[in-house]
Protein backbone atom coordinates (compact mmCIF):
# COMPACT_ATOMS: atom_id res chain seq x y z
CA UNK A 1 0.00 0.00 0.00
CA UNK A 2 1.25 3.42 -0.57
CA UNK A 3 0.15 5.26 2.69
CA UNK A 4 2.79 7.09 4.38
CA UNK A 5 2.50 5.08 7.61
CA UNK A 6 1.38 1.67 7.17
CA UNK A 7 -0.36 -0.48 9.25
CA UNK A 8 0.59 -4.04 10.08
CA UNK A 9 -2.23 -6.44 10.85
CA UNK A 10 -1.54 -9.47 12.28
CA UNK A 11 -3.94 -12.39 11.78
CA UNK A 12 -3.75 -15.92 12.82
CA UNK A 13 -6.09 -18.83 11.32
CA UNK A 14 -7.03 -21.75 13.12
CA UNK A 15 -8.58 -24.86 12.08
CA UNK A 16 -10.60 -28.16 13.13
CA UNK A 17 -9.22 -31.20 14.05
CA UNK A 18 -10.06 -33.35 11.00
CA UNK A 19 -9.56 -36.67 10.48
CA UNK A 20 -7.74 -37.26 14.21
CA UNK A 21 -5.48 -34.69 12.96
CA UNK A 22 -5.39 -30.91 13.59
CA UNK A 23 -3.23 -28.17 11.61
CA UNK A 24 -1.80 -25.29 13.70
CA UNK A 25 -2.37 -22.48 13.77
CA UNK A 26 -0.90 -20.20 11.15
CA UNK A 27 -0.56 -16.63 11.67
CA UNK A 28 0.88 -13.85 9.29
CA UNK A 29 1.10 -10.26 9.15
CA UNK A 30 0.09 -8.04 5.87
CA UNK A 31 -0.34 -4.31 5.22
CA UNK A 32 -3.51 -3.13 5.69
CA UNK A 33 -4.68 -0.01 3.77
CA UNK A 34 -4.63 3.55 5.22
CA UNK A 35 -7.38 6.01 5.09
CA UNK A 36 -5.57 7.85 2.26
CA UNK A 37 -5.14 4.30 0.02
CA UNK A 38 -8.58 3.35 0.36
CA UNK A 39 -9.54 7.14 -0.41
CA UNK A 40 -7.01 6.93 -3.45
CA UNK A 41 -8.61 3.47 -4.74
CA UNK A 42 -12.31 4.92 -4.13
CA UNK A 43 -11.35 8.17 -6.86
CA UNK A 44 -8.78 6.52 -9.03
CA UNK A 45 -8.96 2.45 -8.35
CA UNK A 46 -10.39 -0.06 -10.33
CA UNK A 47 -14.60 -0.21 -10.84
CA UNK A 48 -14.63 -3.85 -9.33
CA UNK A 49 -12.15 -3.07 -6.33
CA UNK A 50 -14.59 0.58 -5.77
CA UNK A 51 -17.75 -1.93 -5.91
CA UNK A 52 -15.94 -4.24 -3.19
CA UNK A 53 -15.67 -0.91 -1.07
CA UNK A 54 -18.84 0.28 -1.34
CA UNK A 55 -20.45 -3.43 -0.39
CA UNK A 56 -18.51 -3.95 2.70
CA UNK A 57 -19.42 -0.51 4.36
CA UNK A 58 -22.69 -1.25 3.00
CA UNK A 59 -23.05 -4.50 4.81
CA UNK A 60 -21.90 -3.14 7.81
CA UNK A 61 -24.82 -0.80 7.69
CA UNK A 62 -26.79 -3.97 7.05
CA UNK A 63 -25.23 -6.35 9.72
CA UNK A 64 -26.35 -3.32 12.20
CA UNK A 65 -29.67 -2.72 11.11
CA UNK A 66 -30.03 -6.28 11.55
CA UNK A 67 -29.57 -6.38 15.27
CA UNK A 68 -32.79 -3.97 15.67
CA UNK A 69 -34.49 -6.23 13.25
CA UNK A 70 -33.52 -9.76 15.44
CA UNK A 71 -34.89 -7.57 18.58
CA UNK A 72 -38.26 -6.46 17.32
CA UNK A 73 -40.65 -9.08 15.85
CA UNK A 74 -42.92 -6.19 14.39
CA UNK A 75 -40.23 -4.40 12.78
CA UNK A 76 -40.86 -2.28 9.49
CA UNK A 77 -39.82 0.45 7.13
CA UNK A 78 -41.47 2.64 9.69
CA UNK A 79 -39.58 1.86 12.55
CA UNK A 80 -36.08 2.31 10.84
CA UNK A 81 -37.64 5.35 9.37
CA UNK A 82 -37.48 6.36 13.46
CA UNK A 83 -34.31 4.72 14.06
CA UNK A 84 -32.60 7.46 11.43
CA UNK A 85 -34.24 10.44 12.39
CA UNK A 86 -33.16 9.61 15.60
CA UNK A 87 -29.62 9.26 14.68
CA UNK A 88 -28.97 5.21 15.38
CA UNK A 89 -28.24 4.51 11.46
CA UNK A 90 -25.43 6.16 10.30
CA UNK A 91 -21.38 4.98 9.52
CA UNK A 92 -21.12 7.65 12.28
CA UNK A 93 -23.03 6.46 14.92
CA UNK A 94 -21.94 2.87 14.09
CA UNK A 95 -18.18 4.06 14.89
CA UNK A 96 -19.09 5.60 18.26
CA UNK A 97 -20.71 2.47 19.74
CA UNK A 98 -18.34 0.17 22.00
CA UNK A 99 -16.31 -2.00 20.37
CA UNK A 100 -18.45 -5.52 21.21
CA UNK A 101 -21.43 -3.21 19.37
CA UNK A 102 -19.78 -2.60 16.13
CA UNK A 103 -19.54 -6.67 15.71
CA UNK A 104 -21.23 -8.00 13.06
CA UNK A 105 -22.69 -11.44 15.29
CA UNK A 106 -25.70 -11.91 13.82
CA UNK A 107 -28.60 -13.93 15.19
CA UNK A 108 -28.37 -16.75 13.99
CA UNK A 109 -24.66 -16.96 14.79
CA UNK A 110 -25.42 -16.52 18.61
CA UNK A 111 -28.22 -19.32 17.86
CA UNK A 112 -26.12 -21.80 16.66
CA UNK A 113 -23.07 -21.03 19.53
CA UNK A 114 -26.18 -21.22 22.26
CA UNK A 115 -27.03 -24.86 20.41
CA UNK A 116 -23.57 -25.90 20.82
CA UNK A 117 -23.12 -24.46 24.35
CA UNK A 118 -26.13 -26.28 25.49
CA UNK A 119 -24.37 -30.13 24.13
CA UNK A 120 -21.48 -29.65 25.71
CA UNK A 121 -22.10 -27.59 29.10
CA UNK A 122 -24.83 -30.30 30.27
CA UNK A 123 -21.72 -32.93 30.38
CA UNK A 124 -19.18 -30.92 31.54
CA UNK A 125 -20.73 -29.32 34.11
CA UNK A 126 -23.86 -31.64 35.30
CA UNK A 127 -26.09 -29.00 35.97
CA UNK A 128 -29.55 -29.55 35.08
CA UNK A 129 -30.75 -28.94 31.76
CA UNK A 130 -32.99 -25.78 32.20
CA UNK A 131 -29.84 -24.04 33.57
CA UNK A 132 -27.76 -24.39 30.47
CA UNK A 133 -30.97 -23.57 28.86
CA UNK A 134 -31.49 -20.21 30.71
CA UNK A 135 -27.95 -19.21 30.50
CA UNK A 136 -27.49 -20.11 26.69
CA UNK A 137 -30.74 -17.88 26.36
CA UNK A 138 -29.00 -14.65 27.71
CA UNK A 139 -26.16 -15.25 25.76
CA UNK A 140 -28.55 -15.33 22.18
CA UNK A 141 -29.99 -11.96 23.36
CA UNK A 142 -27.28 -10.45 24.46
CA UNK A 143 -27.47 -9.79 27.74
CA UNK A 144 -30.25 -7.45 27.53
CA UNK A 145 -32.29 -8.47 30.50
CA UNK A 146 -29.16 -9.01 33.10
CA UNK A 147 -27.30 -6.00 32.13
CA UNK A 148 -26.21 -3.96 35.58
CA UNK A 149 -26.58 -7.39 37.31
CA UNK A 150 -22.80 -7.68 37.81
CA UNK A 151 -23.13 -11.64 39.56
CA UNK A 152 -25.08 -12.98 37.11
CA UNK A 153 -22.81 -11.41 33.98
CA UNK A 154 -19.84 -12.94 36.41
CA UNK A 155 -21.09 -16.28 36.85
CA UNK A 156 -21.87 -15.86 32.24
CA UNK A 157 -18.35 -14.93 31.82
CA UNK A 158 -17.56 -18.11 33.77
CA UNK A 159 -19.14 -20.15 32.12
CA UNK A 160 -18.32 -18.70 28.97
CA UNK A 161 -14.83 -19.80 29.67
CA UNK A 162 -15.59 -23.51 31.18
CA UNK A 163 -17.64 -24.11 27.29
CA UNK A 164 -14.28 -22.95 25.31
CA UNK A 165 -12.69 -25.64 27.69
CA UNK A 166 -14.63 -28.07 27.52
CA UNK A 167 -15.77 -27.57 23.57
CA UNK A 168 -12.24 -27.98 22.56
CA UNK A 169 -11.99 -27.51 18.47
CA UNK A 170 -16.03 -26.87 18.37
CA UNK A 171 -15.02 -23.21 19.58
CA UNK A 172 -12.79 -22.72 17.08
CA UNK A 173 -16.13 -22.99 14.55
CA UNK A 174 -18.22 -20.25 16.99
CA UNK A 175 -14.94 -17.99 17.44
CA UNK A 176 -17.17 -14.93 15.89
CA UNK A 177 -19.66 -15.36 18.48
CA UNK A 178 -17.17 -16.24 21.41
CA UNK A 179 -15.13 -13.22 20.80
CA UNK A 180 -18.58 -10.97 20.77
CA UNK A 181 -19.92 -12.74 23.99
CA UNK A 182 -16.67 -11.90 25.60
CA UNK A 183 -16.20 -8.63 25.03
CA UNK A 184 -19.67 -7.62 25.82
CA UNK A 185 -19.17 -9.36 29.06
CA UNK A 186 -16.24 -7.12 29.75
CA UNK A 187 -17.67 -4.15 28.54
CA UNK A 188 -20.95 -4.60 30.77
CA UNK A 189 -18.88 -5.56 33.89
CA UNK A 190 -16.54 -2.73 33.19
CA UNK A 191 -20.09 -0.55 34.22
CA UNK A 192 -19.55 0.58 37.82
CA UNK A 193 -22.29 3.40 39.08
CA UNK A 194 -22.62 3.59 42.80
CA UNK A 195 -25.22 5.43 44.71
CA UNK A 196 -23.42 8.92 44.99
CA UNK A 197 -23.19 9.39 41.38
CA UNK A 198 -27.10 9.04 41.13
Amino acid sequence: MSGENPKLIEVGFTFRTKDGIKRPTVTVEYEAPDANDIAKLLTDGDEKVKSLIVDTVQNVLNSHIRTFVDADSDFEQATLDKLIADGKISLEAIANLPKSERNTTSKDDLEAFAKNYIEVMVPATGKELKKIQAAAGLFVERFRRVAGDNKVLEILQNQLSVYVEAAGDAAAEHEKAITYLSSKLEELLSIKVTADEL
